[in-house]
């Protein structure tokens, strides 16, 4: 793949390239709505946009027409309504998971910085204490890739 989108280069930088646009994509993602959340907003939309139309109809055919219309754009609306929940939730928890590595990364710098300025007492504290306490906060890393969320962290094969 990276000998047709990227001719000018050689490894390791395809590679970096590759992974680098995969990462940038990934990010993306995640601040975006995803994909199936967009695809049932724009059927809602269209919907809509019908029923709109034929509300100021009334024979019969356009009556049922529309009957069916406001079932389908009701079930369209909750399944909608399911994936955005569960999509906040997972925006939420990755959140999580980036602040408490972002804490976890002070505490080991304060952890140095105590250890260079001889206060063992803190020092101690900050590695018996605060950073397990953290580092219990924080998902175990596991191969497999069974996770089927809307939106995941990390860059994989198929992401590349």
């Amino acid at each position: 793949m990276s000998n047709r989108y990227i001719t000018d280069r050689f490894l390791p930088d395809k590679a970096i390239d590759l992974v680098d646009e995969a990462a940038s994509a990934q990010r993306l993602q995640q601040e975006s709505k995803p994909d199936a959340i967009q695809e049932l907003d724009r059927q809602i939309m269209t919907i809509q946009i019908e029923l709109e139309s034929l509300r100021k109809e009334t024979d019969v055919a356009s009556k049922d027409r529309k009957g069916r219309l406001e079932n389908s754009l009701s079930t369209l609306r909750s399944e909608a309504a399911k994936l955005s929940t569960i999509w906040e939730k997972e925006k939420e928890e990755l959140q999580a998971i980036k602040n408490s590595k972002e804490e976890l990364e002070q505490a080991r710098i304060e952890l140095d910085k105590a250890q260079r300025e001889g206060n063992f007492g803190r020092a101690s504290e900050l590695r018996y204490a605060t950073i397990p306490s953290i580092e219990s906060r924080l998902p175990q890393e596991d191969n497999g890739d069974n996770f089927q969320g809307l939106i995941h962290d990390t860059v994989t094969a198929d992401d590349i």
